[in-house]
């Protein structure tokens, strides 16, 4: 077979590879970590190094070869090279570089998609090509709303929903939303260039059932995309067609658009929009909600970050860091609260901390770069700029409540290439290969296979080792659990680690402390070694830090001189997160530990001051204000506890956990009492009865302790014979202490 006849096939393979990344989104297995994300980046990495390949031995067959740039592939190509010099400049390089287990992003995934969209380029050239690419991507996205619909009628078990909305195969309503947004406008392209009847309908059948998908993922950014995206289109449509028919047709579009969306905001609070939960939330978008609040809470700790790292940024996937370092207590309300955001929810907020202003420019560059050569290209139909048009601003729209993910991305670039393409804005250079380039592109795809090895390969070992340590965890089976964290962790200096370290942990500190200390010991030692590597990995992630004071905490009775470990590690706490509560509840418990309860009230005191709204950060003044004895401190804050929550004392929860700090800061008059409610708010738990009737026969009230105990007579015959028994002892005095 002649040189001419390989590389048709291969110029063939990497067009089907291509379309091959559109499967992409069906992608997902459950027994991963996380396993609507993890198999599609595994997925889309090895689709995109066969393609990478399949072009090498094109370049080393053709020797020279045509390659399409354009100013937006250039634009693209330098906000890789500054995602990197930010990862270099940032708080964490190895984050920022191989990113990590729940998102798999970081500058890796980032030069993928360079390669992904320089081949994009390079390969499909024709609109047949295109047109494939589309009709599969549609027929992919035809597939996973198909999962979205099982999965809402309780169909499809091994995905499970997010409340009603539908997330399907790609696990999160928000990434469902964006990518059928996309494919909406993609179809609505399609039905109107395309011209075989069959392909139409096919295209219809796409519009609608996108159309429904994205309310079923009740997503207000994408709502709200796919309405601005309406209005984008109509508008131009009346302002820029050059065919009356299509101005009017547009000109009512848009006049019902906007007087549906008014009427749907103004009828809110009626039947008609409270009975259909998207329109519900949608409409429902208020500036007090709990979840408004929180986004704009986040985007003002982003902006206080930015302000310190204005150039480059934090560093890709190092949000999390500045979002500890300036948190916002406001979002702090309940013990609940979703405290920890890795993202800003917000694409520009997300560039603008994570990559700073250059970031910033060049994404959004991007954008209106590509919709500049749609206004401006004669190659273009008007109504085929009019609708990427709209489906550029819809999608950002979207992106302004949320952030992308590798559904979204591949989706994003390939119309992003493909409006180079029909702009006619890609620059065609034949380009030689010289032997020494071609060493040097040799060196890259083997630098790029170890890169794979790391992230796929070797990652996988070790998450798969996590994985069979939660199985075994699960079924109470401790010491096996054990072996395979440390399995996990062996010879790990990746950017698996952080997971592995927090779940080991987590596991010590909830199964150490019912085995005995010579078995429990040990396993204190190694997760609190295994974290301080972690620690002098990566010194800037608070969690880390509240993983070690925790586990201190939990075994200071085998090793009493951690408590002042926690201690110790107080100032690098408040340094890296200031303004968490949480950070000065460990702190605080501590002192109460060394029953240094005046340092311990100053801790508990800057939480309270942080969260005055937060029932919880009144919890621990109340416990020391009992266990010093300061009756007046005791009082003053079970007020200040009221008027946060007025029931706080009256629920069963609250009472029952006070209990054992009554006891021990030897408040009888209060134990008793808390009893006493307990028994009439439960009065069918005997537990509550029986410890009221121990009280009092300790103290030698013995009539008193009968009187209790017998109020449980008459119930059954097993318990009143216990009753009988139970009197015996008050008058043997067993109970007497």
């Amino acid at each position: 077979m002649n040189n001419y006849k390989i590389t048709n096939i291969l110029d063939k393979v990497l067009q089907w590879v291509l379309i091959a990344v559109t499967v992409t989104p069906l992608i997902f297995y459950k027994y991963f970590y996380y396993p609507f994300i993890t198999g599609k980046v595994l997925f889309f990495r090895v689709l995109v190094l066969l393609g990478l390949l399949a072009w090498v031995v094109l370049v080393f067959l053709k020797k020279r070869i045509k390659f399409c740039t354009s100013p937006i592939w250039r634009v693209f190509l330098l906000l890789v090279m500054i995602m990197f010099l930010a990862a270099i400049f940032g708080v964490n390089f190895t984050r920022s570089f191989w990113g990590n287990i729940e998102r798999a992003e970081g500058v890796v995934f980032w030069l993928f998609l360079l390669i992904y969209f320089s081949l994009l380029l390079y390969a499909l050239k024709d609109i047949k090509m295109w047109r494939w690419f589309f009709r599969i991507s549609l027929a992919v996205g035809i597939i996973v709303i198909g999962y979205g619909l099982l999965q809402d009628f309780g169909l499809l078990s091994a995905i499970s929903t997010t409340g009603s909305r539908v997330s399907s195969t790609l696990g999160n309503p928000a990434y469902m939303g964006s990518y059928v947004l996309m494919h909406f406008f993609i179809a609505l392209y399609l039905i109107i260039k395309d011209r075989p009847m069959g392909w139409k309908i096919f295209y219809g059948i796409a519009i609608a059932l996108n159309l429904w998908a994205i309310f079923l993922t009740q997503t207000r950014g994408a709502v709200i995309g796919l309405l601005l995206g309406l209005l984008v289109w109509g508008g131009l449509s009346v302002f820029r067609g050059k065919n009356r028919q299509i101005k009017k047709l547009g000109a009512v579009g848009l006049v019902s658009l906007i007087i549906l969306s008014l009427g749907a905001y103004f009828l809110r609070n009626t039947n008609l929009i409270q009975s259909n939960d998207t329109l519900k939330r949608v409409t429902s978008i208020s500036l007090e909600s709990y979840t408004v609040q929180t986004r704009l809470a986040a985007w003002r700790t982003s902006l206080e970050a930015f302000k310190t790292r204005p150039i480059l940024g934090w560093g890709p996937e190092n949000y999390g860091y500045a979002f500890s370092k300036y948190f916002p207590p406001e979002i702090y309300v309940e013990s609940g609260s979703r405290i920890w955001f890795d993202k800003a929810h917000n694409v520009f907020f997300e560039f603008l901390v994570t990559t700073g202003v250059s970031g910033v420019v060049l994404y959004f560059g991007l954008i209106f770069l590509a919709i500049y050569y749609l206004f401006r290209s004669k190659r273009i139909s008007v109504v085929t700029s009019n609708i990427f048009i709209a489906l550029l601003l819809g999608h950002l729209t979207a992106n302004m409540f949320v952030f992308d993910s590798v559904s979204t991305y591949i989706l994003w670039l390939a119309v992003l290439a493909f409006i180079i393409n029909i702009a006619g804005k890609g620059e065609e250079k034949e380009i030689e290969f010289k032997s020494g380039f071609k060493i040097i592109l040799s060196l890259v795809v083997i630098l790029l296979l170890y890169v794979s090895y790391v992230t796929d390969v070797l990652a996988m070992g070790q998450i798969r080792n996590l994985l069979y340590a939660e199985a075994y965890a699960r079924d109470g089976q401790t010491e096996e659990s054990y072996n395979f964290y440390l399995k996990a962790l062996e010879n790990n200096n990746s950017f698996t680690r952080f997971e592995i370290t927090r779940e080991l942990a987590v596991f010590v500190r909830n199964s150490a402390g019912s085995l005995p200390n010579y078995q429990a010991g040990p396993m204190y030692d190694k997760a609190i070694e295994e974290v301080k590597k972690s620690i002098d990995m990566d010194p800037e992630e608070i969690r880390h830090y509240y993983n070690l004071s925790q586990l201190y905490l939990k075994s200071y009775k085998i090793d009493s001189s951690r408590l002042q470990k926690v201690i110790d590690l107080g100032p690098k706490m408040i340094e890296l997160a200031p303004r968490r509560a949480h950070t000065y509840y460990q702190i605080g418990e501590a002192y109460v530990l060394l029953k240094e309860y005046d340092q311990a009230l100053e801790n508990f005191q800057k939480a309270v001051e942080l969260n005055p709204k937060v029932i919880d950060t009144y919890v621990n003044v109340y416990a020391v204000a009992l266990l010093k004895g300061d009756q007046q401190l005791e009082e003053t804050t079970r007020q200040k506890m009221e008027l946060v929550e007025p029931d706080f004392f009256e629920l069963e929860s609250t009472l029952v956990r006070y209990l054992p700090l009554y006891k021990k800061a030897g408040r009888e008059d209060l134990l008793a009492a808390a009893l006493d409610k307990l028994i009439k708010i439960n009065p069918e738990k005997v537990e509550y009865t029986s410890s009221l009737a121990i009280f009092y026969a300790e103290k030698g009230e013995n009539k008193k302790a009968e009187e209790v105990i017998k109020t449980l007579l008459g119930r059954n015959a097993e318990l009143d014979k216990q009753v009988d028994d139970f009197v015996k002892k008050i008058y043997n005095k067993e109970f007497k202490k």
